[in-house]
């Protein structure tokens, strides 16, 4: 009988690839239960806490505000090709209004801190881990997850949702200058339909769904930065690791959230 050494290697490592899977996402979960133990009980050291605010959100205004500006111009653009027979201010300003606040300000404030948040998050205590800080701080009479987690994870769920709402305002600001200047559409119907249209529920979901990406930023970056490295390449795989699975992870609860609520 013919035994096929390639087809044996393949189950292999297909069984040895799931493993390591499922062992990830229970150490997940775990450092996930951890985090919110340690967020709620702990002491909070709030100089951290700020100088990682002033890290993910002041420094992040400019990507975040680029990103919804330039958004909003293009939906609007685009958007009025469709609609230009069709009461084309109105159409566009509420069609603007629902992808911004519902969609567009959320989820794209929810990819650019991932790819810059938690990519430093995982990078920074990489290092840590690396050059042995975090041995030495675990000597010391308190957790790495209360000095070294949680400023980061509260950072995160702090400034994200404010980021959110900036992106929103943003992206309307620049659909609107683009129906008025661009597309010469009347300044005062655009207005008054955005404002008529506008729901205060639509807004609480997008702040909502940015305390949930707040928090997912914050403990994927952190998890993969906890995560034992040796030598630099080690830090550089987490890094790519925790921007890829924070991103996924915002996409998909971005679907659950707006599944819930409309």
């Amino acid at each position: 009988m013919y035994y096929d050494n390639r087809k044996h290697n393949f189950i292999t490592k297909l069984g040895a690839m799931s493993l390591a899977f499922f062992e990830r996402c229970g150490l997940f979960f775990i450092f996930t239960f951890k985090s919110f133990y340690y967020l709620i009980f702990s002491k909070i050291y709030w100089s951290l806490v700020i100088q990682h605010i002033k890290k993910v959100g002041f420094y992040s205004i400019p990507v975040v505000g680029l990103t919804a500006l330039f958004s909003g111009m293009v939906l609007a653009y685009q958007t009025s090709s469709g609609f230009a027979d069709y009461a084309g201010e109105s159409s566009v300003a509420i069609i603007l209004l629902l992808s911004t606040v519902r969609e567009m300000g959320p989820v794209f404030t929810g990819l650019m801190l991932s790819g810059r948040c938690s990519s430093s998050f995982a990078a920074e205590i990489g290092t840590m881990q690396i050059s042995e800080q975090v041995d030495a701080i675990k000597v010391m009479p308190i957790s790495p997850f209360v000095f070294i987690v949680k400023p980061r994870l509260l950072a995160s769920i702090i400034v994200t949702p404010l980021l959110v709402v900036l992106a929103d305002v943003v992206g309307l600001l620049g659909g609107f200058l683009i129906a008025w200047q661009v597309l010469n559409y009347n300044p005062n119907i655009f207005l008054e339909t955005i404002v008529y249209n506008f729901e205060k529920f639509d807004l609480m979901v997008s702040v909502i769904k940015g305390l949930v990406f707040g928090v997912i930023i914050g403990i994927v970056g952190t998890f993969f930065g906890m995560l034992p490295k040796v030598g630099a390449r080690s830090v550089g795989l987490a890094t790519t690791q925790a921007v890829v699975t924070a991103s996924i992870l915002v996409l998909c609860l971005n679907y659950l959230i707006t599944n819930i609520f409309y």
